[in-house]
């Protein structure tokens, strides 16, 4: 307790026994913090001069201002709003150059804001106010899928991102590639964004690297990751394959025409013996010695032509 008596003398030393002239200043630009990481939120009191009944208020606004810490000289006093507390500190040390800053440990998405530096005195209050933006950028990796069609599919991922990143395929000199990538970005339950982008390139040449960019919206800061590809590293289609699909449509062209052709088949050889019926009638009725077509057919003998009139249905 005395020690933080006597800094805040000394903080507040008599140089003038009132606020005139006395100024409260912060950052003109906003104050960019890392995700997870550490942020020092400026206040700048001038001149150190002592203020009856001082108090220092640091304070975040949301829908109204919440106090993350709160510091008077009886002492350092935490009085933090929600998720806040052990995460913030002062520096006593800097009290005597009127250094009234604040730090912020282990930054969350949804500190983004500003921030209100507020000293309370008997001769009236002085604030100064900070915007924090954050950010967050994560590794990319770039995933071979397998072969799509004649080509190869490629996926790129990145978890960690804010706030909401844009994603660039490109060649390594730049230039954009012709295929149109399809990409989803979701946002988890502390609104990091996750990247998710796939491409098919095409075979047929080496495309050499192939780079997939994921971009910061607010910082334009990069993270990328690179694959290189070849010409072999493409599906190719075998030579036997046009082959079998032509001996494949032969095969089919023959079963599906093989009904009709035994239909045909058994029309002929019904015909055949009709005919022979009705000659052996002929040659009944007229005998042996008929002309032409009718007498070479009534030649040959019934036991070879193997056709017996009484031993066909029918025709008895």
């Amino acid at each position: 307790m005395m020690m933080h008596r006597w800094l805040c003398m000394v903080l507040f030393s008599a140089l003038c026994p009132s606020s005139g002239g006395v100024s409260l200043s912060s950052s003109q630009q906003p104050v960019m913090g890392v995700f997870g990481q550490d942020i020092i939120l400026p206040c700048q009191f001038s001149p150190p001069v002592r203020l009856r009944d001082m108090e220092l208020l640091w304070r975040k606004y949301e829908s109204e201002y919440i106090v993350i810490h709160s510091y008077t000289d009886r002492g350092n006093q935490e009085l933090p709003g929600r998720g806040y507390k052990g995460r913030t500190e002062l520096f006593p040390q800097e009290f005597i150059k009127g250094n009234l800053s604040l730090k912020l440990k282990s930054l969350r998405v949804k500190e983004a804001g500003n921030y209100q530096c507020l000293v309370k005195s008997a001769e009236g209050n002085h604030e100064a106010l900070t915007e924090l933006r954050i950010e967050a950028t994560a590794p990319v990796r770039i995933s071979v899928e397998g072969p799509k069609g004649s080509g190869l599919g490629l996926s790129c991922k990145s978890t960690g991102w804010f706030p909401e990143p844009t994603v660039r395929w490109v060649t390594q000199d730049g230039q954009a590639l012709a295929m149109e990538p399809v990409t989803t970005i979701t946002q988890d339950q502390q609104q990091l964004y996750t990247v998710e982008s796939h491409i098919t390139v095409p075979g047929g040449k080496d495309t050499h690297e192939i780079w997939c960019i994921v971009q910061n919206s607010l910082t334009g800061a990069k993270e990328h990751s690179a694959i290189e590809l070849a010409g072999d590293v493409f599906p190719r289609a075998s030579p036997w394959l046009p082959a079998f699909w032509v001996l494949l449509l032969l095969v089919l062209l023959a079963l599906a025409g093989w009904p009709s052709c035994r239909a045909r088949g058994g029309h002929e050889a019904w015909g055949q013996r009709t005919s022979l019926l009705l000659w052996g009638d002929k040659c009944h009725e007229g005998g042996s010695g008929g002309t032409g077509l009718l007498a070479r057919a009534c030649a040959v003998p019934r036991a070879k032509s193997g056709v017996s009139r009484t031993h066909l249905p029918g025709f008895e």
